[in-house]
């Protein structure tokens, strides 16, 4: 087996054991009890939008999921009233979804659950590594910007090193 081989496999078995040891399906449980992480991945991609209405079918493209599944996912959370529903004034046809108040807020709320988590981890670990682990986890997450373009058939690059 070449290094390439070999590599791929340990990244592509650590990435969901990273997922898992997160226990982030806990946490959302202990903020919002039913709330799925299809539900919550809607509502962080709405919350990355700042008050800015998206269209249904944008959402089901960034999500890389299909017009039916996001829009049943939309219902569940305009019925818990986590989410708002309306019609574009210029285009009747195009539905356009965005955060309520109450949804603002158990989003947050779940972020902050989520920070205050990784506080009481990091401070158990030497400060002298904190930059390290930081760095780590941009090198991840550019990582997963890439694997995300190369899905998309787009062009990828991933960048030599983390700033």
């Amino acid at each position: 087996m070449d290094s390439l081989t070999l590599w791929t496999k340990q990244i592509s078995e650590l990435l969901p054991k990273i997922a898992i040891n997160l226990r982030v399906a806990r946490l959302i449980d202990e903020i919002k009890p039913g709330l799925t992480t299809s539900q919550l991945m809607v509502l962080l991609t709405l919350r990355e939008k700042k008050d800015i209405a998206v269209p249904v079918g944008s959402l089901a493209e960034q999500l890389s999921v299909s017009l039916p599944a996001v829009s049943g996912i939309v219902d569940r959370l305009v019925k818990e009233k986590l989410i708002k529903r309306r019609r574009s004034s210029e285009d009747r046809r195009l539905v356009l979804v965005e955060l309520t108040n109450a949804g603002k807020k158990m989003v947050e709320k779940l972020l902050k659950a989520f920070e205050r988590l990784l506080f009481d981890v990091l401070k158990k670990i030497p400060e002298a590594e904190w930059e390290t682990i930081m760095k780590a986890i941009k090198r991840v997450f550019e990582f997963s910007i890439a694997l995300s373009e190369d899905a998309h058939g787009k062009e990828v690059s991933l960048p030599e090193t983390v700033a």
